[in-house]
């Protein structure tokens, strides 16, 4: 992408080459296309762009790794750094930086994060940039730059996107063009559900390698990082090197997440809408009722527990009186409604189909003493979710029924419903991801807390990170259904749970105490958004045990 940013500034073309690719070939072949490569820029005089650059970047072997550990061997400056898994120079990579070195045109060599340039590597280049990887806020603008210019997508839309997906630069554009494309085919502007329906068609499985497998973990704060205790002295063997950097457990468990449906409690109830006595409208920005000529509209009052846009307020006087409150919490509080709010419902929703509509129900329980009843209402849509609260204190029977009919007229002026229901296949899919994750943090879990050496820490954060990453993987090719927005966030929450495993691996495998325990901190972080993932599945009615 930055490459791109450059061509166009230049007025230059972007030749780009796929390293993996050529250096798979033979040596000969390897140095002819090299060569025709740089011929051909010669003659174009184009920018070369060579993705996958990591490639590059020198690995110590393990059985060096090991005695570098347990201080047989003292650091030293490497000449060796392109060095094959035979330990001799691999002249295919020498001959492609002398290459680039002597070539007068601009050439970019773009690497998926490592870790860091040993000094002697990076003076092979003229400039190294870093490129983070996007917060929240970045993210935000990197959507409001990417959508096409007609979408319609709120500002509390770009929230949204911004916060639940934590998607590179690039992912953001391939969604937002392959979204703008679904929208053109059918003829209308792009909106926010286009972009839910590249999620439900297992959007995520076409997303670049370099996000799906080897996202970069979140920088550390300089915060955190000055927060890392230096290793005591009596944590050294005899020779100097860390036994251990750090000794960690797990601080959360995913043991016993059993997610379930609970079919049994959602009661499916349909009712008609009565179409003949429903016309006068009312609307507030994106919400439109209609009511019958016995209601009539108020002024909305402020409702402590819940904090909506596009509020109506309507009363209904014979044969019940009671009121109707409707409004639109934001886009990213999506199927959740506050726990004072339903304190005093039923535990369970049950889904209420009326006409068009169908909405989830919270019916209030007998309390003694108290002669009012509520019902209240939720819907997602792809602008928020909208929300309808039922009270009255007489006839609570006849009244609801009422009241529900006029709920059946709501409409949105912009945006769409998307699908309610829990589904015993989304229940059971998660459910074996868990488990089959359960299981490897079991052992590995144990086998890290336990570790007596850093290469022992390595193996195990190893393995943790790539059943955290393939549990992540599992995730995003899910069909969630109407829980399609929690199952990104809790599959985000796995992927960040991975990333910060790989960097405590790699901080063992360089015996980095500071590293070491940036990653801890990270660990912890992942561990706090893995909850709010969880907490997130249980509102929509799943049981998680």
């Amino acid at each position: 992408m930055a490459a791109q940013i450059i061509g166009t500034a230049l007025r230059l073309p972007v030749f780009k080459v796929e390293l993996g690719d050529v250096l798979s070939r033979t040596e000969q072949d390897t140095e002819a296309v090299i060569g025709g490569v740089f011929a051909s820029a010669d003659a174009s005089g184009a920018i070369l762009l060579f993705k996958g650059a990591e490639l590059l970047v020198p690995r110590q072997s393990r059985a060096e790794r090991r005695e570098r550990l347990a201080g047989r061997v003292a650091q030293r400056p490497r000449e060796d750094l392109l060095a094959s898994k035979n330990g001799e120079t691999d002249p295919a990579l020498s001959d492609l930086l002398e290459r680039s070195r002597r070539h007068d045109r601009l050439v970019i060599f773009a690497a998926a994060p490592t870790g860091g340039l040993e000094p002697s590597f990076a003076r092979r280049f003229d400039v190294v940039v870093n490129f983070p990887f996007p917060d929240s806020t970045a993210r935000k603008d990197i959507w409001r730059r990417t959508l096409p210019g007609d979408a319609r997508v709120t500002e509390s839309g770009l929230d949204y996107l911004a916060r639940w997906l934590r998607w590179p630069g690039s992912t953001i554009r391939s969604c937002c063009e392959a979204a703008a494309s679904n929208a053109a085919g059918e003829g209308v502007p792009m909106q926010l559900h286009h972009v839910a329906t590249m999620l439900e068609r297992g959007y995520r499985r076409r997303v670049p390698p370099a996000y799906a497998g080897e996202a970069p973990f979140s920088k550390p704060t300089p915060e955190g990082a000055a927060s890392v205790e230096p290793l005591p002295e009596e944590s050294r063997t005899r020779s100097g090197a860390p036994q251990v950097l750090r000794r960690t457990g797990t601080k959360w468990a995913l043991s016993g997440a059993l997610i379930a449906a609970g079919l049994g409690a959602v009661v499916a109830i349909t009712r008609p809408t009565v179409v003949s006595q429903t016309n006068t409208n009312a609307r507030a920005g994106v919400v439109r009722i209609s009511y019958p000529a016995n209601w009539r509209p108020e002024s909305a009052t402020a409702t402590p527990q819940l904090r909506l846009a596009d509020e109506l307020a309507l009363t209904a006087a014979a044969p019940a009186r009671g009121s109707l409150l409707v409004g639109r919490t934001p886009a990213e509080s999506a199927n959740a409604l506050p726990q004072s709010l339903i304190a005093g419902l039923a535990a369970r929703p049950q889904i209420v189909k009326i006409g068009p509509v169908s909405l989830y129900r919270y019916v209030s329980s007998p309390q003694p003493g108290l002669r009012t009843s509520r019902a209240v209402y939720t819907a997602p849509t792809t602008v928020g979710t909208i929300v309808g609260v039922c009270t009255t204190t007489e006839a609570p029977a006849s009244f609801i029924s009422n009241c529900e009919h006029v709920l059946g007229t709501i409409r949105l002026t912009s945006g769409s419903f998307l699908p309610l229901g829990l589904t015993t296949s989304y229940a059971h899919t998660i459910n074996a991801v868990i488990t089959k994750l359960n299981a490897v943090r079991s052992r590995a879990g144990a086998e890290l807390a336990h570790a007596t050496n850093a290469q022992a820490q390595e193996i195990a954060a190893a393995t943790l990170a790539r059943a955290h990453a393939e549990a992540a993987s599992d995730l995003a090719r899910t069909s969630a259904g109407s829980a399609w927005v929690a199952n990104t966030a809790l599959a985000n929450a796995l992927l960040m749970t991975a990333n910060a495993y790989r960097a405590l691996a790699l901080a063992a495998s360089r015996a980095d105490p500071r590293s070491y325990g940036a990653a801890r901190a990270e660990l912890a972080r992942a561990a706090e958004a893995l909850s709010l993932g969880f907490a997130q599945i249980s509102r929509l009615g799943y049981r998680v045990a």
